[in-house]
């Protein structure tokens, strides 16, 4: 059996925000936090994947964690522990990882780890992924300053956009890039090439094939890949993003940005028995799709080569063919979106 050492940090109280949870659960190995009463006492568990599913279901960032906990959670009693020799003796949940051990009083004496899930060999090997920039588009909405400039070396901070979309990765030790262009944008390779940046491969379109069809022109990429527009920057753990991704078996992961929406004006709504019901200045919460996703390789036989295709109905056929397509929700803050020109102004 394998016990889990320094267990007391996965133990927490259940007055921290689903916020304060995310940032202690992307600092801990196990994805799992335990949460205890004043007097130590067993309430549940919650894992990375419930908070994030509660904040697309609608839940508020800074929202306490008391009312999304695991109340039903599995845990043993000591004196089972000691009357067994094998957790195979036990009927366990194939989804748990932290098993809580208490006495007869409810209080935490020792966690169990359910298996070595964690090796670190096998944690570093999944998190090895290739990001690829998508860097062929026209730049229509910041024309006419695009006509003379490509969208991913507008400056931004002293910096053009796309080395700070690289040095995000970079910080997380994501360092091998694949960044698709269109025959009309080599400025760019010689621009990275001026950067000294030698990790960096290049897709060509001959011609436009869309927000994703690109992607039908990747010879050779890693199990699970990032894709990103090249006009988003994003300051989140991307490794966190990655272990979700990884740990729930998906085939598409979506990064949205959690954003507020002021209605400034009273509407109407139209219900299903065709009565009319009113809303003065509602707000509503709504989750945008910031232009990163992660995919795992199976999912370019979906593509066609030299095919046009957009994200959306990439996605569509996605779902249509049943692949998981899951949500990883981050805060708007953390989300910087630069395809208009206002979006400079505002970000100086």
């Amino acid at each position: 059996m394998h016990f889990l050492k320094n267990f007391k940090k996965n133990i927490i109280n259940q007055n921290i925000t689903l916020k304060e949870s995310l940032i202690l659960l992307n600092n801990l190995n196990q994805k799992c936090l335990i949460i205890t009463d004043k007097n130590k006492k067993l309430i549940g568990t919650l894992t990375e994947g419930d908070v994030l599913r509660s904040i697309v279901s609608g839940a508020k960032f800074y929202d306490r964690i008391k009312n999304f906990i695991n109340k039903n959670s599995f845990y043993l009693n000591i004196d089972k522990i000691n009357e067994k020799k094998s957790l195979n003796d036990f009927n366990i949940p194939n989804d748990i990882s932290l098993i809580p051990i208490l006495n007869d009083k409810r209080k935490i004496i020792k966690v169990l780890r359910k298996s070595n899930l964690f090796n670190k060999q096998k944690y570093n090997s999944t998190l090895n992924a290739q990001v690829i920039i998508m860097a062929g588009g026209l730049g229509t909405r910041l024309k006419p300053y695009s006509s003379i400039i490509p969208k991913p070396l507008f400056p931004f901070e002293g910096k053009a956009i796309i080395e700070h979309i690289m040095e995000k990765f970079d910080k997380y030790n994501f360092k091998k890039f694949l960044i698709s262009i269109n025959s009309s944008q080599k400025i760019i390779k010689v621009f990275l090439k001026s950067k000294n940046k030698n990790n960096v491969d290049f897709i060509y379109e001959k011609k436009l094939l869309g927000t994703a069809g690109s992607l039908g022109l990747i010879k050779k990429v890693t199990k699970n890949f990032f894709v990103i527009n090249c006009d988003s920057i994003i300051d989140c753990n991307y490794r966190s993003i990655l272990n979700y991704h990884n740990s729930n078996n998906n085939d598409c992961t979506i990064v949205v940005a959690k954003k507020k929406i002021d209605i400034p004006y009273g509407i109407f709504e139209l219900q299903k028995d065709k009565k009319i019901k009113m809303k003065e200045k509602p707000s509503y919460d709504i989750l945008i799709n910031t232009g990163m996703y992660i995919f795992s390789k199976n999912i370019l036989k979906f593509i066609k080569k030299n095919k046009k295709i957009d994200m959306d109905k990439f996605i569509e056929k996605l779902l249509k063919n049943k692949s998981k397509v899951d949500l990883f929700p981050i805060e708007s803050k953390e989300w910087s979106d630069f395809g208009q020109l206002s979006s400079f102004s505002k970000k100086n």
